[in-house]
């Protein structure tokens, strides 16, 4: 099929009637002849879906570096079936051209067949789609059409529902992100992409640059099997999929999808015309009813979180709207339809109500003015979280080491060759021979210097860094590792990345582009990745470093497992807490992550159910302020070195301790403002205090907080959608440097922090247990950085302070109850 030339690639140029007639008839003839072949393919390419469909300038939007998926059709024009491959070209951070291949698929005469292809990496502005036969030869082709690079920050929602949940549209923005300033309204910008269900990708991966699936009143039935495993595979990696019920419960029970709803129940679906308690709190003061009865499915949270309660007729007890963690992701279930529930109220409570079930919440305009004006007059500018997070995988340490020993060498023999020779030819009265003995040192020289060229070069080194998500108890793990490959020589090889079995499949592919130009080999080469399989054929190793990233599911050789218990009259962690571990080495530190249990919902007065809607924190300091970032609401507690089965107790002592110091210092002041009363640190805290400021590299006394920009930028990775860029001591209104995440997939987990459920930060100076295979034979990790991202169950002891002192949330814009 002849490529079809964009319509903002055309060249305008000025010319005479006659041109232009001369342009048209070429034109046309071109199209004629371009038909011709067309007749004669063996098989007909048709690209059905490439990208996501969503509002932007071309249509679609992808994520840079990022995997693409792309739906094909396939149709035969012969007699007999065909054994085909479907491939496509992009570009790695090397400036190497990889061929993604996926096949081979039959294609049967007089059949359709759909197909995906995956891409990943920068390509020349179109991806062009190859149909090739079994001995290479390109047989078909069609180009994809052009598609928006999302901007880093934003949070892409999929909304496969049918009938589209047209709600969303409230929160569509085109400022998204963190340097647009002064258009924003919320933490990060919210882009929906509507697409059928039946063109979900197959793989899990394919659904990589989403972060949230929208599915109101699901089919199951709708999916084949590698799409429904797929979509469930990219939950347990880290995926919010958010599912209303309906009239749907009764095709959903029972199903693989069914299994990861925290809902069960076999009653049948009612139909009511008022839901009270819910229409209570986002209805307007007119509305009390539904325009027309609505389906409600009657079902019991399964061990979930409970976000909301409502009554059916008769005064039963209703559970409306659940939440639970499904190994890395979420899954938030609405026993009503979606759009039943979200059409019936305003449209500012809608906005809340979604903005909470998406987990992104609103700026105070104050901070959003500020970063304006300091934008304006270029006080503040990007920092990026890429090249602190990869670091650990481009051997500085080894290249400085080299440089150091290189001038050590060229040092040496400076001396050794003129002052030293010279010194015992004097004393042997030989100088009449210096010329030939510097002759010998000379050559002598030479040789020891190739061959110590020879010797660094046959150093073959892999180092890793590897973000991965755990629960307490459980050996298993999954997470995204980046590769440091350096060769013993210039060799091609096979590399491969496997998951174990009954896993999430892995892959790799070559490491995604920071904001910064990337550096090319003068002598671009190719190689094919075959992304079903998670391998890298051919892959050309110069005897220097290259790069890569991929995902990887498996087990770990220990478990991290641990018991918490806060008080919800101090926030502090009772002495029965404790956490250990068996993974055979020292963590050398971390940070503890856990809602503020003094603070209280507006119904039943429990712990708030989820931590991005926490805007009102309980520190008096902070009582007066108008909007207050999440992170506020979040205790953080530093935890030092834990040696393998060595029970760590008494989580939180140095803090409390320096907490009770503080508070004794500030009540022997003669009239101590409550306002000042010491607190115990926060996410918030550390972030700006410890954790940004080691990203940034600042000075002085800044410095002393800060820790390794390494670990800094991982745990800030780990915790961006709760992260607002205030400056170091300073406040909820002052502007620190923003951060991006271009060249990164979001790994962001703060949505695990919910009621009774802790994060454990945990980093290991330790290569991890994801192993890069070449030719079938694994290489063994010599280095590297890993951050173990634990859930951890936490419990609750006793009452929290009154009301007067425990701010609740008194606005919808503030918990869902």
């Amino acid at each position: 099929m002849p490529r079809v030339t964009p319509r903002s690639d055309i060249e305008t140029r000025p010319g005479s009637t006659r041109t232009h007639w001369a342009a048209g008839a070429a034109s046309l003839l071109a199209a004629v002849l371009a038909a011709v072949p067309l007749v004669a393919q063996p098989v007909v390419l048709d690209v059905r879906q490439a990208a996501f469909p969503a509002v932007s300038p071309t249509g679609y939007v992808a994520r840079s570096g990022q995997w693409i998926p792309i739906v094909v059709s396939l149709r035969a024009n012969t007699s007999d079936p065909l054994d085909v491959f479907l491939g496509t070209e992009c570009i790695d951070i090397d400036g190497d051209r990889v061929r993604f291949v996926e096949g081979p698929l039959v294609v049967t005469p007089g059949v359709e067949r759909l197909a995906w292809l995956y891409g990943a990496g920068g390509s020349d502005g179109v991806l062009r789609i190859n149909v090739l036969s079994q001995d290479g030869a390109v047989i078909s082709r069609a180009d994809t059409p052009l598609f928006d690079l999302l901007p880093e920050n934003s949070l892409l929602v999929l909304d496969i529902s049918q009938p589209q949940w047209t709600a969303l549209q409230v929160l569509e923005s085109q400022g998204a992100a963190a340097g647009e300033f002064g258009t924003r309204t919320h933490n990060r910008g919210v882009v929906v992409s509507r697409i059928p269900a039946a063109n979900l990708p197959d793989r899990w991966w394919g659904l990589e640059a989403a972060q949230v699936i929208a599915w109101d009143t699901p089919d199951p039935g709708s999916l084949s099997q590698s799409q429904l495993t797929a979509l469930i595979d990219w939950v347990r990696c880290g995926g919010q999929l958010i599912v209303g019920l309906g009239d749907a419960w009764p095709r959903i029970r029972g199903t693989a999808l069914g299994a990861i709803l925290p809902v069960s129940g076999d009653a049948p679906t009612e139909q009511v015309a008022t839901l009270p308690f819910f229409l209570q709190r986002y209805g307007s003061v007119e509305t009390r009813v539904f325009e027309r009865p609505i389906n409600i499915a009657v079902v019991r949270d399964a061990g979930a979180t409970r976000m909301f309660t409502d009554q059916l007729p008769g005064g039963r007890p209703a559970p409306l709207l659940f939440t639970q963690a499904v190994g890395s992701g979420r899954v938030t279930v609405c026993a009503t339809s979606l759009r039943d529930l979200t059409g019936a109220i305003p449209q500012l409570r809608r906005e809340a109500l979604l903005a909470q079930m998406l987990d992104v919440w609103r700026l105070d305009p104050a901070f959003v003015q500020r970063e304006t004006e300091q934008a304006y007059l270029m006080q503040t500018y990007e920092r990026d979280l890429y090249s602190r997070v990869v670091r650990p995988i481009e051997f500085q340490q080894l290249g400085s080491l080299l440089l150091v020993l290189a001038m050590l060498f060229v040092a040496g023999y400076i001396a050794v060759s003129t002052l030293a020779s010279w010194a015992w030819l004097h004393r042997k009265n030989l100088r009449h021979l210096s010329w030939t003995v510097f002759a010998v040192f000379a050559a002598a020289a030479s040789v020891l210097s190739l061959g110590t060229v020879q010797l660094t070069r046959g150093w073959q080194n892999v180092q890793t860094i590897s973000l991965l998500d755990v629960e307490a108890g459980a050996a298993a793990a999954r997470g995204a590792v980046f590769f440091g490959y350096r060769s013993s020589g210039r060799q091609r090889d096979n590399l491969q990345l496997e998951s174990e079995p009954n896993a999430p499949a892995a892959y790799l592919r070559g490491l995604s582009r920071g904001p910064m130009e990337p550096s090319h080999f003068k002598t671009p080469d190719r190689y094919t990745a075959r992304p079903k399989r998670g391998l890298l054929e051919d892959v050309l190793m110069r005897a220097t470093l290259k790069q890569f990233e991929g995902y990887w599911a498996g087990a770990l050789d220990g478990t991290i497992r641990g018991q918490l218990v806060a008080g919800r009259d101090d926030g502090r962690l009772r002495p029965e807490s404790y956490l250990v571990h068996d993974l055979g080495l020292d963590l050398a530190g971390g940070y503890l992550l856990y809602i503020d249990p003094r603070l209280r919902d507006d119904v039943g007065g429990d712990v708030p159910a989820r931590a991005s809607t926490l805007n009102r924190p309980y520190r008096p300091l902070y009582r007066n302020v108008n909007a207050v970032p999440p992170a506020a609401g979040v205790l953080a507690l530093s935890l030092g070195s834990l040696p393998p089965n060595t029970r760590a107790d008494r989580l939180g002592e140095r803090e409390y301790r320096a907490l009770d110091e503080a508070t004794e210092r500030w009540l022997a002041r003669n009239e101590p403002d409550e306002r000042n009363r010491p607190e115990p640190p926060t996410l918030w805290d550390v972030q700006v205090t410890h954790w940004a400021p080691g990203v940034v590299g600042t000075t002085g006394l800044l410095a002393l907080d800060a820790i390794e920009a390494d670990i800094a930028a991982a745990l800030l990775l780990s915790t961006r959608n709760l992260y607002q860029h205030n400056a170091a001591r300073g406040g909820f209104d002052s502007i620190g440097y923003p951060l991006n995440a271009v060249g990164l997939v979001d790994r962001d987990v703060s949505h695990w922090l919910t009621r009774g459920q802790a994060v454990a930060l945990l980093w290991a100076r330790l290569p991890g247990p994801a192993q890069l295979q070449r030719d079938g034979s694994p290489l063994k990790n010599r280095g590297g950085l890993t951050l173990y991202r634990v859930r951890i169950p936490i419990t609750y002891v006793g009452q929290p302070p009154g009301r007067a002192e425990s701010p609740g949330s008194e606005s919808p814009e503030s918990e869902i109850r």
